[in-house]
């Protein structure tokens, strides 16, 4: 992914930590994903989608107060691979407006759904004052294909400087939490902390 979008950030530059990031929220579960994040002590990075946002503003601010951080997943969570430019840019400065206006804070960093974005519009992101992010580890808690041992073994494998990729859904929050508390046991047992970004 690196080489498809240069600056894009996959991985954090400090190896004694891990970025824990949340994708697709907020959601009626993102509070049990919350407590989950409290049990363990780890601080996360929502990338909140705006539409989202707007079904659910409690939630969203809920997210800051509890002192993790918000960045943006767009607004309409559409593949923005398959879209015109100024679509794109539409969709991007939309979720910035929105997310701003329910929390009161201008996100700074964007994740495109899916983790793809057209390579010829890889510069919106920077002229809306965002960093493009992406991941360098995805367990799957979204995919009820991958059992939940093989979540815990996938989260085994990350490492100092990982961006993890977690999501916020509905229907798989109690796998997301197992991912979570798997995370909390492999940081303590490694010495390594979270950062947000």
């Amino acid at each position: 992914m690196p080489m498809l979008y240069p600056g894009a950030l996959c991985r954090i530059a400090d190896t004694t930590a891990v970025a824990v990031t949340i994708d697709d929220g907020p959601s009626k579960t993102s509070e049990n994903l919350l407590d989950a994040l409290e049990a363990e002590s780890i601080k996360g990075t929502f990338f909140l989608s705006g539409r989202a946002a707007i079904s659910h503003p409690e939630t969203a601010r809920m997210i800051l107060q509890r002192d993790h951080a918000i960045a943006t997943h767009g607004f309409m969570h559409e593949d923005m691979a398959r879209k015109k430019r100024d679509e794109v840019d539409e969709d991007l400065g939309k979720s910035l407006a929105t997310i701003e206006s329910v929390t009161g804070f201008h996100a700074k960093h964007y994740r495109p759904p899916y983790g793809r974005l057209h390579p010829a519009h890889r510069d919106l992101p920077a002229l809306h004052g965002c960093r493009l992010v992406l991941w360098s580890a995805m367990p799957g808690d979204f995919d009820p294909r991958v059992d939940v041992d093989e979540l815990r073994r996938r989260v085994e494998h990350v490492r100092g400087g990982d961006i993890i990729v977690l999501h916020d859904h509905p229907q798989s929050w109690e796998r997301t939490a197992v991912c979570i508390s798997a995370l909390g046991s492999m940081l303590r047992r490694n010495g390594l902390r979270t950062v947000t970004l």
